[in-house]
């Protein structure tokens, strides 16, 4: 005999919905615990080869409202508290910079600032001073590690080294003539 309650397509309903959010559930747990994982193991790695670390801090509110949830499910935040926690047992340091340091816009090797900044869309980008040319990554790490005071910029014959870890993944050499006076097809001068 069927019961009241079991005949009750509702209760079916119910039942199937609770299954359905217990499954999305599980899942949001699997992807949470692998990016913890992930983030403890780029912590210790940076950790364990570096003495100094250079953070900036950023605006993640205004970059979610550019780049959307993906952002959030990165949880920036919580690596770098994961970054401060495995400094501080291995007795590293850690330097914070500014929200407005100009990183990006600013060239490390001449100091020469890019009014307006640098185009998110512009991955490599050449020097208007000193025809540099730069990686948007690299340059913003370097220009962090000078702001948060942990950048050496002379060698032991006291010549710069800035320009050599700008130049590092360049094929010119540093003294082409031809580089210095025209613009390289795909890299834009700024």
């Amino acid at each position: 005999m069927i019961s009241a309650h079991s005949a009750n397509p509702c209760r079916r309903h119910n039942l199937v919905a609770k299954q359905v959010l217990s499954i999305f559930a599980s899942l949001y747990a699997k992807a949470r615990h692998q990016l913890d994982d992930y983030q403890n193991k780029q912590a210790l790695r940076i950790v364990r080869e570096t003495q100094a670390i250079g953070l900036e801090t950023l605006n993640v509110h205004g970059m979610s409202r550019i780049h959307g949830r993906s952002v959030l499910t990165v949880a920036p935040s919580r690596f770098v508290m994961k970054l401060e926690h495995k400094a501080q047992q291995y007795g590293r340091q850690i330097r914070h910079i500014g929200r407005f340091q100009p990183s990006t816009r600013l060239c490390s090797q001449c100091g020469h600032h890019v009014k307006g900044g640098v185009p998110e869309n512009v991955r490599v980008w050449e020097c208007a001073e000193c025809h540099t040319i730069l990686d948007r990554d690299y340059n913003a790490a370097l220009n962090i590690l000078d702001a948060a005071g942990l950048a050496e910029s002379l060698n032991a014959r006291g010549d710069s080294v800035r320009l050599h870890l700008a130049t590092a993944g360049r094929s010119n050499s540093q003294g082409n003539a031809n580089h210095r006076h025209h613009n390289d097809a795909g890299i834009p001068m700024l």
